[in-house]
């Protein structure tokens, strides 16, 4: 059975209350070996909670366990230095939404595990939705697409459109327009010849939802697949495999459009 480690700074979060119940569920061959926290004491009292060992230094895992998850999914400015950590236990790395908070920090991450050798990969969940599938098998003929979302604030919940249109347009952004209502956000991507938009309500809990359109076609559907369970599939994939399942391009791409995003009038 795989063995897994997290790495969060807050392991008191709904992204680590989740992927700890998914792998104690039984549904995969693989469990939560241990667990590590830049906040020891609230991480220990998670990991009794939790029965799960726990370190406080990730690194003396080394040997223990075969993959790592680094999560702080409110914090993506703790990533770099979490992943300089990590790879010194020389298995593939995850890292939690967003991956990190600028251009500059996601090709420092990138550049950490390439010296390493280690195959490392991040995504939002949405970019798992089923809804999505069908989706992608119009490639070309696909022409429009309008991805919404709610969430506690924009800088941390705008990747779960943003990934839902750069998953099915690819990285090709050639241009983009922000509109503002409140806080609201209206945001507009050129892809080339074809066009995505997202719309980001903040503070609100709207639910993820995708329309899309070709010729004679238009699709509206709420997302309601189960998400974390597709993307905890995926990751114990890429843990198997080492193949990294999303496009480094496109990663890049969605944060530099976040950072460009959060400082546009």
């Amino acid at each position: 059975m795989m063995k897994i480690a997290f790495l969060d700074n807050q392991l008191e979060n709904w992204h680590a209350n989740t992927f700890r119940n998914l792998l104690g569920s039984g549904e995969y061959d693989a469990r939560l070996h241990a667990v590590s926290s830049e906040d020891h004491e609230a991480g220990r009292l998670w990991a009794a909670a939790s029965e799960i060992p726990y370190v406080d230094d990730i690194r003396d895992l080394k040997g223990e366990v075969d993959a790592i998850m680094l999560l702080a999914p409110s914090n993506p400015d703790a990533h770099v230095g979490m992943v300089a950590r990590a790879v010194e236990l020389k298995v593939p790395v995850y890292v939690d939404k967003t991956f990190a908070p600028t251009l500059a920090d996601a090709k420092t991450i990138f550049a950490i595990a390439d010296r390493a050798g280690l195959p490392l990969f991040s995504t939002s969940a949405l970019r798992c939705a089923d809804e999505l599938k069908p989706l992608r098998e119009w490639g070309e003929n696909l022409l429009q697409a309008q991805a919404y979302g709610g969430g506690g604030n924009f800088a941390e919940y705008v990747i779960h459109p943003l990934e839902m249109l750069v998953s099915l347009f690819g990285a090709g952004v050639s241009h983009f327009d922000v509109r503002k209502t409140g806080e609201f956000r209206q945001i507009t991507l050129d892809f080339g010849s074809r066009v995505g938009t997202l719309f980001c309500y903040p503070k609100a809990q709207e639910a993820f939802r995708i329309v899309a359109a070709r010729d004679g076609t238009v699709v509206d559907e709420k997302i309601t697949s189960p998400i974390f369970k597709n993307l905890m599939r995926d990751i114990l994939q890429f843990f198997s495999t080492g193949r990294e399942p999303v496009c480094r391009e496109e990663t890049l791409k969605i944060i530099e459009l976040i950072e460009q995003f959060t400082y546009a009038k």
